[in-house]
């Protein structure tokens, strides 16, 4: 909620809020990028999306007409289409009716509730937004003219204007908006109301062709309304943005762009150096959130100039996609998986850049452990690798498995026999310094013992299995790993077939997590006094969400992303 009071699209992760992070370090833009960029968040506001769009009974679709308010200069826009097309509102209407009080008349009643909830501190309800608001709803972040926090402008379409100035009126004699001095001004003949608070801080709201404008910043208002009468390009004019819209679905409930140059513009100047650099030959980043009978995907894509990044950058994106070998092993019960190609180059980028900081000894000690130099491991990866996590029968805690493709068994079992011979010598902490065996299926398990570890739940064991090298939290996990190799993997899982028929299995990366098994695991520890109130409280609304799921795909001038949330 914005803090006139009023709703903005559904709310986003905190590191989609560039106006606070603006006021940190280099390290919090950092994450604010990677964030926005990254597939998950898109996952987490679907279900948000669905509910806002469902709140207002549409079901013909329309444009977005926000985005010609929205500068040139727009660094982050979001828009939420509240009259999609029909085939997107029964697909949403068909979703949320799995959710407790989100099916049939009730849904009505709670939208409103929810929104009285989210309303109450500012002295409005429902009744004061639904009679207004009209189908569409845009959050943008603009530079500050000043260069230090940015401003966040929402864009409200409205049926009925006096409605929307009754809102504000009411607003401002309200108990969040009557401690502040507000002040009126006229722009390009638009009424402007300014309210300031004792800090210093500011909301500005406007209302022109039939839109609210709602700002932090009185200069965003003025250069929103400046872009609405054509006096400041739109975001429209952008090539970037037009290029994205031809990649992403147009048919669709909500979408975000960012553009990253003025993402990295934002980076302040005394930020650690290197922060906008990391960011230089990106262009920017689309996602689209689209129903379905079977859930929410989110379909998006991430556009760089090639000739722009490092050689390191392009030889991890010039990786093909295809079918990773790791998910072969990975146990049909697992609480879920990360794969990733390439991994020989990033292995080499990340050598490369450390070693530059390192003296000539901690070079050659990298050569003595055998991961670099002419025979080093690195050289024999081939560049499939991929992390699974489980819990195995009778298990009182999680256990994983790292898994590596590998060209040369007898090269990688060298190099793990060695290192744990290094990190078990004496006064190491291991209970003893030399591995225990055992023999599984033809694979040789590898184990140690770690002082004052219970072995049943930390006993770090390695082997390879045809070139696969598989390092795990236990033997037990071993074992389970290399039964699933032979038949009882991943594949199985009816949640893990449904994700995969939507993202994908031919990738550069691949997320999967089993939502209701992690479910039932945390269920199975709480005290009984605790389970019954997950039971009644947070179940049901866990119930419905079946799987998570997240692909991305290399391509010359664009990674496309694909994300899944299978709701049954």
């Amino acid at each position: 909620m914005s803090s006139f009071g009023i709703p903005e699209p559904p709310p986003a992760p905190p590191s989609w809020n560039v106006e606070s992070e603006a006021a940190s370090d280099h390290e919090g833009h950092s994450r604010v990028f990677r964030a926005v960029a990254g597939s998950a968040i898109a996952i987490l506001v679907a279900g948000g999306v669905a509910a806002a769009v469902l709140a207002f009974g549409f079901i013909r679709g329309s444009a977005d007409s926000m985005v010609t308010f929205a500068p040139s200069d727009t660094a982050v826009y979001v828009n939420l289409d509240l009259q999609p097309s029909a085939g997107q509102q029964l697909a949403l209407s068909d979703i949320l009716g799995k959710f407790p009080g989100l099916s049939g008349s009730s849904r009505d009643a709670t939208i409103n509730h929810w929104l009285d909830s989210g309303l109450q501190s500012s002295g409005l309800s429902h009744a004061d937004v639904r009679t207004w608001i009209g189908s569409q709803v845009s959050l943008i972040v603009l530079k500050s003219s000043d260069g230090a926090i940015p401003a966040e402008v929402s864009l409200l379409a409205s049926t009925n204007d006096a409605a929307a100035q009754a809102m504000f009126v009411k607003y401002k004699s309200g108990p969040t908006g009557q401690p502040l001095r507000w002040t009126v001004a006229t722009y390009d003949g638009v009424t402007v109301n300014v309210g300031q608070d004792s800090s210093g801080g500011t909301q500005a709201w406007a209302i022109t062709g039939h839109t609210v404008i709602a700002a932090t910043s009185e200069t965003a208002v003025d250069e929103v309304i400046d872009t609405s009468q054509g006096k400041h390009a739109s975001l429209t004019a952008q090539a970037d943005y037009t290029a994205i819209q031809g990649q992403v679905p147009s048919d669709r409930v909500a979408f975000l762009y960012v553009d990253i140059p003025q993402v990295s513009a934002l980076i302040p100047s005394t930020a650690v150096a290197g922060a906008a650099a990391s960011l230089r030959g990106y262009e920017g980043v689309g996602e689209a959130v689209v129903a379905s009978s079977s859930g929410i995907t989110v379909s998006g894509t991430i556009d760089f100039d090639s000739s722009k990044l490092t050689a390191a950058a392009r030889a991890s994106l010039g990786v093909a996609p295809h079918s990773n070998g790791a998910l072969a092993f990975v146990p049909s019960s697992a609480f879920g998986f990360l794969t990733l190609v390439g991994l020989p180059q990033m292995l080499k980028s990340l050598v490369s850049l450390a070693i530059p900081g390192l003296g000539t000894s901690e070079s050659q000690a990298l050569d003595e452990l055998g991961i670099t130099g002419p025979s080093g491991v690195i050289s024999h990866l081939t560049g499939d690798a991929g992390i699974e996590v489980e819990q195995l029968p009778g298990a009182q805690v999680p256990s994983g498995a790292l898994l590596i493709a590998t060209d040369s068994s007898g090269a990688v079992q060298s190099f793990l026999d060695q290192l744990a011979a290094r990190l078990c010598s004496p006064g190491q902490g291991c209970g003893s310094t030399t591995p225990t065996q055992q023999s599984y299926q033809g694979v040789t398990i590898s184990s140690i013992t770690i002082n004052g570890a219970d072995s049943s739940q930390l006993s770090p064991s390695w082997a390879v299995d045809n070139g696969w090298v598989i390092v795990a939290s236990t033997p037990a996990e071993v074992r389970a790993v290399v039964d699933a190799r032979r038949g009882s993997n991943i594949a199985r899982s009816s949640q893990f077939r449904a994700v995969a028929g939507e993202v994908g299995t031919s990738n550069d990366g691949m997320f999967y997590l089993n939502v209701q098994a992690v479910v039932t695991a945390v269920r199975a520890v709480l005290p009984a006094d605790a389970r019954a109130t997950f039971d009644q409280q947070i179940a049901p609304y866990l119930t419905p969400i079946q799987a998570v799921g997240t692909s991305v795909r290399s391509f010359g001038d664009h990674i496309a992303t694909s994300e899944f949330v299978l709701i049954r």
